[in-house]
């Protein structure tokens, strides 16, 4: 653009003196009705107007680049910014995907906390019910230990050191079943707690 406005400017200067007969040939022109050349006064008014054409070009040229320039920055930027816009687009959505497989995993993990801890809560009342069952025995074998025979007492106290044996093992059991419910329970609350979060 710029050599297409210099050449515009020397084509209309060359142009102004070719009409005027300074430094290049002029062309043949029909005569003025006075049949004068055209006057110095009338040159210089011309060479005036021509000089006053080029400097407003120069300066549309100018004030156009600057224009151009502004525009291709701006351009620029709104580009860059998109990019931005896209990287961020893109990052939230991989966000977004991760933590609903974070939740899927949650909402896993406590089904099968929970599933667990009915089923240990049942094993628990079930070894609490023989638990009672064993004490209600031992009962009725302490009562007929005292009201039973010499030769009877040592094969019932056999019988109550094996219960009581048994129920010993059943009461360890079911406190170690106690303490993984609590541990599960522990655990479900956690979880529920990261999944409302």
């Amino acid at each position: 653009m710029r050599s297409l406005c210099r050449l515009f400017v020397v084509a209309v200067a060359a142009g102004v003196w070719a009409f005027a007969g300074i430094g290049v040939r002029a062309a043949p022109t029909t005569p003025t009705p006075t049949g004068q050349p055209a006057s110095e006064e009338e040159v210089n008014v011309l060479m005036f107007g021509v000089l006053q054409l080029s400097e407003s070009l120069r300066h549309t040229y100018r004030t156009t680049e600057a224009r151009l320039d502004r525009l291709a920055r701006a351009v620029r930027s709104t580009e860059s910014l998109m990019q931005r816009v896209d990287r961020q687009t893109l990052e939230a959505k991989q966000a977004e995907v991760q933590i609903r497989e974070g939740i899927h995993h949650l909402q896993a993990q406590t089904a099968d906390l929970r599933s667990s801890t009915q089923q240990a809560k049942g094993k628990v009342e079930q070894v609490q019910q023989q638990e009672l069952e064993l004490k209600m025995k031992l009962s009725g074998l302490e009562s007929t230990l005292s009201s039973a025979s010499p030769d009877n007492v040592k094969s019932l106290k056999d019988t109550v050191q094996k219960h009581s044996m048994l129920l010993k093992d059943l009461l360890d059991w079911t406190k170690t079943q106690r303490e993984k419910i609590e541990l599960q329970n522990q655990q479900l609350t956690q979880l529920q707690k990261q999944k409302g979060s």
